[in-house]
């Protein structure tokens, strides 16, 4: 793999991948305080979005495995859910912080989220610029 296509296409997704795990990886009492009721929900939410994007962003744009290629959001939303998931359950074990059924249900709501809004960025974009054009 070329470098350029590394930093383009696949870094986001490590970068982010590192992120959540650092982030998760703060014991509950260092956690700044929410400002309302949902917040951590919406957190959950918000970083998954962005772990889908980027996630299905590398599968569409990478050239080795030709399945993940075709199906990248199913793949994208695959590693999300997975990543959620072992999230949850390395927050187990972090002092003050606890693995929750419902955050890794908004970690999966947020992965759909991002795949819905990459495939009207990206497939129905397309077929309307298609039809734009005949």
């Amino acid at each position: 793999m070329k470098g350029g296509r590394f930093l383009k296409f696949h870094l986001p997704f490590w970068v982010i991948a590192v992120s959540v795990f650092t982030a998760s990886s703060i014991p509950g009492d260092k956690l700044p305080e929410t400002a309302f009721l949902l917040s951590d929900k919406l957190i959950h939410l918000l970083m998954y979005f962005v772990f889908c994007l980027s996630a299905a962003w590398m599968f569409m744009n990478q050239e080795k495995f030709l399945l993940f290629k075709k199906h990248y959001l199913i793949s994208g939303l695959a590693v999300t859910a997975f990543y959620g998931l072992t999230d949850e359950i390395h927050q187990y074990f972090v002092p003050n912080r606890s693995c929750d059924f419902y955050d890794f249900v908004f970690d999966v709501l947020g992965g759909i989220t991002g795949l819905i809004v990459m495939y009207f960025i990206f497939y129905k974009r397309k077929n309307y610029l298609v039809i734009q054009n005949d």
